[in-house]
């Protein structure tokens, strides 16, 4: 799918991706989303703590009454969240280099802050303690989560994905994009379609020219499109075992900030 339709998934997401996740006013008006601490990160990254249930703290405060603390950096600031993800994932130079400069699907995870406080020590960022010349006043509203958040499955109370998600999440592409994405970074590109092959076949099988296809040992006959979607299934099954659980996941928190 992803090669023949990528195009058409580009064309909805070929908009101003930061102005169209922003959600300046509508938090206000959202019950849902009040009282919140938000931790916006990369689709991928948004699996991987799925599937460790677990948001591993590596942000280091500034000292407060004189004591550091490291933690996972969380705002209140939707937008900042947001934005920060959207400029500093992986998924940023991906897109620049490789889906033609207009794809970076991003997650954010929205906790309910009073039952973090209820499990976890959180304590503000102090930007004023640091020789921050540079930035000015600061608005990122950061908050550091002490330690590791633990229990993600249960302690999300919603998931906001900007359009690019959202359209992979709605294609059923998040592990055909994931897998397209590990081969990029790994600069094995030209690997990928010979390693789909392999993977899907796993007996001997005859070509037939006239149909450009391959014919089973019980006379069935695969033509190229099925037989990358068998090994891509099988290398999503392999390298993101818990997919389906995650889109059950995104399905089950997924809040709507968009009309269609």
């Amino acid at each position: 799918m992803f090669d023949k339709e990528i195009n058409e998934i580009l064309k909805l997401s070929g908009i101003d991706i930061l102005n169209e996740i922003s959600l300046s006013g509508y938090l206000e008006r959202s019950r849902n989303l009040k009282n919140m601490l938000f931790h916006g990160t990369s689709l991928f990254n948004a699996y991987k703590i799925f599937e460790s249930d677990l948001i591993v703290g590596y942000t280091e405060t500034t000292p407060v009454n004189g004591k550091s603390y490291i933690g996972v950096s969380t705002s209140r600031n939707f937008d900042y969240s947001a934005s920060f993800a959207l400029q500093h994932s992986d998924e940023y130079y991906f897109k620049n280099y490789y889906l033609d400069n207009t794809f970076n699907p991003v997650v954010v995870f929205c906790f309910n802050k009073d039952n973090l406080k209820s499990k976890y020590k959180i304590v503000p960022y102090d930007y004023n303690s640091t020789n921050d010349t540079f930035y000015g006043k600061r608005t990122e509203q950061e908050e550091v989560v002490v330690g590791n958040i633990k229990n993600i499955k249960n302690i999300t109370e919603k998931i906001v994905m900007n359009r690019d998600a959202l359209t992979l999440f709605q294609y059923g592409a998040i592990g055909e994009f994931l897998i397209k994405r590990y081969y990029f970074f790994n600069n094995k590109e030209d690997e990928f379609y010979d390693d789909i092959f392999n993977i899907a076949i796993e007996e001997n099988l005859t070509y037939d020219e006239d149909k450009d296809a391959y014919i089973t040992s019980a006379g069935e006959t695969l033509y190229p499109d099925d037989i990358y979607n068998i090994g891509l299934e099988k290398m999503i099954q392999k390298m993101f075992p818990k997919m389906n659980e995650f889109y059950e996941f995104l399905k089950d928190k997924k809040f709507e900030i968009y009309n269609n």
